[in-house]
């Protein structure tokens, strides 16, 4: 599996429509508007899209290839996302940042790590953690898109300005979508990050405590 290689593309066309502030506005109106790569409003960035992904991830009879599904989503997500969002001074930041980064300001989260921070609100957490549950169960790409669409407005609505990871979250999806027991793998790793980095956090503020 090309896991690796689709989290590429997907960065560099985020990086792309982002131009360095000079955001490609219609670009993004039309990835979210676009329910699917295929659908007439998603033309307008397919320009963008498709220079970045190799031949091979590319479809050549009309169905969307599992890269092209994975990383029409994360972009799309990403599109969500940054709309609306501010910044100091004339130029937007983008909501968009490799967990990889080595510069803290660049950085971005993994998806179910920033879910994970909002968990950590206990007038959140029961709703949430029904809406991230479904996601963790729903073994259609369908229906895992949906759940991701709808996590992806509560942490828009949440979370002021977050630095999101898209391009691993396209890795995600792609992975997903090749067998029931890789579906599984993606759901484990995604409650790793989602329950686990509660427990981590805790466990760290206790031992700082007991440290005091």
């Amino acid at each position: 599996m090309m896991v690796d290689k689709v989290a590429g593309p997907t960065s560099r066309i985020i990086t792309a429509l982002y131009n360095d502030g000079a955001i490609n506005r219609a670009a993004l109106a039309g990835l979210r508007s676009a329910p699917t790569l295929n659908s007439p409003q998603a033309q307008v960035a397919w320009p963008i899209i498709m220079q970045y992904m190799s031949s091979n991830q590319l479809s050549h009879n009309g169905v969307p290839t599992y890269a092209e599904v994975a990383i029409f989503t994360a972009v799309k997500l990403y599109a969500q996302m940054q709309q609306g969002a501010t910044g100091r001074g004339d130029k937007v930041p983008s909501v968009f940042g490799s967990h990889y980064a080595e510069n803290e300001h660049q950085r971005g989260q993994r998806f179910f790590e920033c879910l994970a921070r909002m968990r950590q609100n206990p007038d959140a957490q029961v709703a949430l953690d029904r809406r991230v549950r479904v996601a963790l169960s729903t073994t259609s790409v369908e229906g895992l898109i949906h759940s991701l669409t709808g996590l992806n407005a509560i942490i828009k609505s949440t979370l002021d300005h977050p630095r999101i990871d898209y391009a691993d979250l396209a890795s995600d999806i792609y992975a997903f979508q090749f067998s029931f027991e890789s579906a599984n793998r993606v759901h484990l790793h995604w409650g790793q990050s989602y329950f686990g980095s509660v427990v981590k956090a805790n466990s760290d503020e206790k031992e700082v405590a007991n440290n005091d």
